[in-house]
């Protein structure tokens, strides 16, 4: 790591008074300001800092650590303050302001602009690269960030985690990016750093560590044959018989990462710190960090059983995250504080190298045939052709449309690194023709909207489960859409979607092939036909026993993807292909498949996470942010948007047309009955669970309604049925007496009556 990025890395871990310590010294050094005096507080008037004498402030200066999502809030609203002090005290229009955490310079030069169009202001950001760059010329601001960052006294309170040798070993050895003859590497790796901590060593003493530490049995001819491997590379020299000594540049090189190693060693126990602080946990920190590198190991552990075995599976790193969550418990936490507090811990740790590292290393030490594992690296680092699924495709769509919104979704997040990382990587992505129109019909379900949202009651129809509407309204809440777009169906003009109205058979093929190509997925088309029966009723069983719900559409689709790649015909197949998807209960079905064709090919299943991480582990290397994501998506376990039609709008536009008269009529009754309820919601006793309150029995009741006449293949009559009996005005009062009575038999009950499926298909 530069010198520059450890300066960075420092820089965002400071506290307010931290950085104006900072600042302050930047001020004097770059600006030759000496007269600035710190006036930082809740009463400051937007002038964190300012000249001793008043008259002669040249700029309005301010200062932040605000978190990145909270950032423009925070930076607009000093702007305003800094405005004022203009219009109302006659103060410079220049503004800088110091910011603890990187920004791009495109984002700054759009900051500028706003500044000056809206605020009438000249501003500078002195974000934290800009910092760390001063760092490496003046070495007070150096100085600076070290002393307020504290390291001596953090370096002093050493963790005998992070002082293990073999701790040390595992982070050498994920810093040097290389799978050749892993074993080797693993050994070297902790050579160098026993040689670094010991100097001159008697090799044989060294034999014998090495096999403790390792719990191994390697013979002393084996070992001196790494000896002399490590001496003809210039990593050591022997000093006189049977003992040897690290060569000077190779004392150099592991110094340097020792280093990097020390100060990501302070800054994550600094932030675990402070964040086990709010609990009174702080006693607790360098056990936390053992829980958490286990919580790394599991994970790492999951992938290689993955890649070379075929039989990973995610509950493995679910036990670990529920054991990680009872721990926080015993400890004194209630659950919610546990979860929050481990959503927050896995961040830190995601932001910082240290722990993936280390925890990558131990997975790889511990590899029981080494030689296995460097024969499939060698037979699969060029194995990149990679098939999505539905829910993986609709990610990436949203990701490659804005990749930098604040759109709070682990999924999106995942997708905009999955993205990236395929292009960086070269990935080949496919998907097959059956997943393409399932996308499709997302995109079709989103249209259906448009003409609910020309409603002026359409707020009261309740919040929708579609994804595109869901991204396009927080786009829209954040001022992030393109200027020329300015309702939702201009939005999905934006992916060639057009609306053609409700009654339209319009399959949109040719705008979703256009869509998948600028996203670079090929559609994989299939001129053969599988028996997908058994497979079929392998992932239904799945979701029977799981207690999990899809529609029948979708299984059928996973059939045929499980088909295609379990092809034993090696024209289709010539080598193990890997399928990506968050749907765990694929991966389970798969065991399943495996036993029942056990000739069939053996493809990989990973989440998008996994697979960023499969491919960077075979260079022995660690994907660095991701890991959060995927253990907040475990304790968020209720993913699943193909069967999110739990709101009254979602219902509504697949069984009512808004245009028909008797429609529009019936989508006004139940926007008013649904907004009495709410009423209603709002006096319900206080000691009702949160989720009971915030559940509808408008909603309930007419997706009950939905899924009743939908939820098999062979009832598509009787949901036309259903749709005709809304579009009937003699039969309009009979149908809301029903649904009134069923809304207060919910509200009462907690449960459907089955009356409402006999009276309603009496009247139809």
């Amino acid at each position: 790591m530069s010198q520059k990025k450890i300066f960075s890395k420092l820089i965002q871990s400071f506290t307010d008074v931290e950085l104006d310590t900072v600042a302050h010294m930047y001020l004097k050094e770059v600006e030759g300001n000496f007269k600035t005096i710190n006036c930082n507080g809740p009463y400051d008037s937007g002038l964190d800092f300012r000249n001793i004498n008043i008259d002669d402030i040249d700029y309005q200066i301010q200062a932040t650590t605000i978190e990145e999502k909270n950032f423009e809030k925070k930076l607009f609203g000093d702007l305003k303050k800094a405005q004022d002090n203009v219009n109302n005290h006659n103060l410079t229009n220049k503004v800088k302001y110091f910011y603890s955490y990187p920004i791009t310079n495109h984002t700054i030069l759009n900051y500028r602009k706003k500044a000056k169009n809206e605020f009438g202001l000249n501003l500078e950001i002195i974000e934290a690269n800009t910092i760390a760059e001063v760092a490496t010329i003046y070495d007070n601001v150096k100085d600076t960030i070290f002393e307020v960052s504290n390291l001596g006294e953090l370096q002093k309170k050493e963790s005998s985690f992070f002082k293990d040798t073999k701790v040390r070993a595992f982070y050498d050895l994920m810093s040097i990016g290389s799978a050749n003859d892993i074993k080797y590497n693993i050994t070297k790796s902790y050579i160098i750093v026993y040689l670094k901590n010991n100097g001159e060593s008697n090799q044989f003493g060294l034999f014998e560590k090495i096999n403790e530490e390792f719990s191994a049995d390697m013979s002393n001819d084996y070992l001196e044959g790494i000896l002399r491997r490590m001496n003809s590379e210039k990593k050591i020299k022997k000093t006189k018989e049977y003992y040897i000594d690290l060569t000077d540049a190779e004392r150099e090189r592991i110094t340097s990462v020792l280093d990097e190693y020390s100060i990501e060693e302070v800054l994550i126990r600094k932030k675990i710190n402070e964040e086990l602080e709010l609990f009174d946990l702080s006693s607790k920190t360098d056990d936390v960090i053992v829980q958490l590198s286990k919580l790394y190991e599991s994970n790492y552990a999951v992938n290689l059983s993955e890649f070379t075995f075929r039989n990973s599976t995610i509950h493995d790193l679910e036990t670990s995250t529920i054991k990680f969550i009872n721990y926080l418990v015993e400890n004194g936490l209630e659950k919610h504080e546990a979860e929050k507090l481990a959503s927050s811990l896995f961040k830190i740790a995601d932001d910082n190298v240290i722990l993936s590292r280390i925890a990558a290393g131990q997975v790889f030490s511990k590899i029981s045939d080494p030689d296995r594992l460097n024969d499939y690296v060698s037979q699969h680092h060029r194995n990149k052709n990679v098939f999505i699924d539905t829910n993986v495709l609709i990610n990436l769509i949203l990701a490659h449309y804005d990749d930098s919104a604040r759109y709070e979704d682990y999924h999106y997040k995942v997708a905009c690194q999955f993205l990236k990382f395929a292009k960086k990587n070269d990935l080949k992505l496919k998907t097959i023709r059956y997943y393409a129109i399932e996308v499709t019909n997302l995109f079709k379900h989103a249209l259906d909207l448009i003409p609910f949202t020309r409603l002026p009651y359409f707020d009261s129809l309740g919040k929708t489960g579609n994804l595109l509407y869901n991204f396009y309204q927080n786009l829209n809440d954040w001022g992030k859409l393109e200027e020329h777009v300015k309702g939702f169906e201009e939005f999905l003009r934006e992916f060639e979607f057009e609306y053609k109205g409700t009654q339209t058979t319009f399959t949109y093929k040719n705008q979703m092939e256009y869509l998948l190509a600028s996203l670079g997925v090929e559609i994989e088309e299939m001129d053969w036909q599988y028996d997908i029966s058994i497979p079929r009723k392998q992932i239904e069983e799945v979701i029977l026993r799981d207690h999990k719900s899809k529609s029948p559409f979708a299984i059928k689709n996973d059939a045929i993807m499980f088909m295609r790649l379990g092809d034993p015909d090696v024209d289709i197949n010539p080598i193990e292909p890997i399928f990506c998807t968050w749907d765990m209960i694929l991966n389970e079905a798969r065991k399943l498949y495996f036993k029942e064709y056990p000739n069939c090919t053996k493809w990989f299943t990973y989440t998008p996470t996994r697979l960023m991480d499969h491919f960077s582990m075979m260079g022995m290397k660690v994907q660095q942010g991701a890991l959060s994501n995927e253990l907040l998506t475990i304790l968020d376990d209720n993913y699943n948007f193909q069967e999110q039609t739990q709101s009254l709008l979602d219902s509504l536009k697949i069984i009512i047309n808004p245009n028909d008269e008797t429609g529009l009529k019936y989508t006004k009754k139940l926007a008013e009955l649904r907004n009495k309820e709410i009423i209603q919601i709002h006096h319900v006793d206080q000691d009702e669970p949160e989720m009971e309150k915030q559940i509808n029995p408008v909603d309930i009741v007419f997706n009950s309604l939905l899924l009743n006449y939908s939820s098999n293949e062979v009832t598509a009559s009787r949901l036309d049925s259903l749709k005709i009996l809304f579009t009937k005005e003699d039969k309009y009062d009979e149908v809301i007496l029903i649904l009134k009575e069923q809304i207060e038999y919910y509200s009462r009950n907690r449960k459907i009556s089955d009356s409402l499926y006999t009276k309603i298909d009496e009247l139809m």
